[in-house]
């Protein structure tokens, strides 16, 4: 190594030590670190709940140290809304409140002030089909109490499902055909001339077709059987630079290795 080059991997080892001491201190106490998992032996039932249980999602409610991941709070009563069967990595954290998350803290305000005992006819507009209770909560009383909500017994905390006569599903064509969560979006059978709603919140980068806001949720074409968000623009073009970029970074490398 001469010249320049004695700079360059001075740097770079200094670097990769400096990421190896970093990742260490993460990765050795164990669960990268992510809080520890409390909640796949809570949902474990949904398996048996058939093919359909990606189209749903699941409430906890309760402490907020016993919810997955970050949680959000009404009343005094913590709750997190997660997919289910089991929450996905990128639930651990929450970005900031929209239109879908005011609609439902205002539907769990109206719940605790006893305005309504058809809850679950409510949350299935969610896409909500199962509540687990992991702790003390002021919800679990008025959970108790509600006429669309059966309470599964023989689970080791208390635990309720949506009526089978409510759908309570995540996105759902104007004929009643459930669509699955995958992780490109919702997949489902090619309906033409059918509309699709999505419980998501409004957002104009839903597709394909004719996107239109129903509420705070979407509705988009169900034609191609599939339904997709674009990501933003400026997003897209970052994405497409970094591939530029590891690919100069591959060729420099080939490069290097040659000479």
């Amino acid at each position: 190594v001469r010249r320049w080059d004695r700079v360059v991997v001075a740097f770079g080892s200094v670097g990769a030590v400096a990421l190896v001491a970093s990742a260490s201190l993460i990765i050795l106490p164990g669960r990268g670190g992510l809080p520890e998992d409390n909640v796949s032996e809570l949902v474990r039932f949904i398996d048996a709940a058939g093919s359909d249980s990606a189209s749903a999602r699941v409430l906890f409610v309760g402490p907020a140290s016993t919810l997955p991941g970050e949680s959000r709070e009404v009343r005094g009563a913590a709750y997190r809304v997660t997919s289910a069967p089991v929450p996905f990595l990128t639930e651990a954290w929450l970005p900031e409140p929209v239109a879908s998350d005011h609609a439902f803290a205002a539907l769990l305000e109206s719940a605790i002030d006893g305005e309504m005992f058809r809850v679950g006819e409510q949350l299935a507009t969610f896409g909500v089909r199962w509540i687990v209770v992991t702790g003390e909560s002021p919800l679990e009383q008025i959970l108790n109490s509600q006429l669309d909500l059966i309470s599964l017994e023989g689970l080791r905390r208390p635990t309720f499902v949506v009526d089978e006569s409510v759908s309570a599903v995540r996105a759902v064509t104007s004929e009643g055909q459930v669509w699955q969560l995958t992780s490109r979006g919702y997949d489902g059978e090619p309906s033409p001339g059918e509309r699709l709603r999505i419980a998501e919140s409004a957002d104009p980068r839903w597709g394909p077709g004719v996107w239109k806001q129903v509420a705070w949720a979407n509705e988009v074409d169900a034609r191609l059987g599939e339904a997709r968000f674009r990501p933003i623009s400026s997003r897209r073009i970052q994405a497409q630079l970094v591939a530029v970029a590891m690919a100069a970074l591959f060729g420099l490398a080939w490069w290097g290795r040659r000479r």
